[in-house]
This record gives structure tokens, sequence and C-alpha cells, in this order.
């Protein structure tokens, strides 16, 4: 399970001029769930680092297997300026009852 640099920029809509480069990856499972963390760093034309990003992907390893990605942006002093979240969601069918 990985996090491609290119579905991070399409994701956090990052400037195609930027090279984005995967800085440190870890995955752990955890009371049933698998959390997996990812770091970027997105670095200019004259190759001095612009941002660094935090992707992530928890899935729910039993029932009913529940996602939450997503990514936060950290500028060059370590503060976070943005971040999205997304969770899954069940179809309205998709339940016994």
């Amino acid at each position: 399970m990985s996090i491609s640099a290119e579905h991070l920029r399409n994701w956090a809509k990052i400037d195609s001029h930027w090279k984005v480069d995967t800085l440190n990856s870890h995955t752990e499972v955890r009371n049933g769930t698998r959390y997996h963390t990812q770091w970027f760093s997105a670095v200019n034309e004259t190759t001095a680092e612009i941002h660094r990003y935090r992707a992530w992907l928890n899935e729910g390893l039993s029932p009913p297997y529940r996602k939450q990605q997503g990514w936060e942006l950290f500028d060059t002093t370590g503060y976070s300026v943005d971040r999205e979240i997304r969770y899954s969601r069940r179809n309205n069918s998709d339940y016994l009852h």
C-alpha cells in the first residue's frame, strides 16, 4: 500500500513545475486498522524546498471496512498550512436489516 507522488500532485493540486519526492513512509496495524503515512517534499526549479506534505490512508481490516485518506501541507518552518480529509461512506443499499 503506497501513495504515489502523482496521486498526491493531482489530489493536492501541486504546481506541475515543482518536483515531488517521497521522503519517508510508515505502515502500522493497530486495533483492527491499518495506518499508512508518507511524507513528501516539493521543490522548485532551483531545487529549493518549498513545502512538505504528509499523506495518509487508514483502512479498517474488518467490517465495515471504513477508509480515511488525507493530506496536509506544511510550510518550510513546519507549520500546517492546509489539509483535506476524505471519509468513505457506504451506499444506502449496502446493509442488511
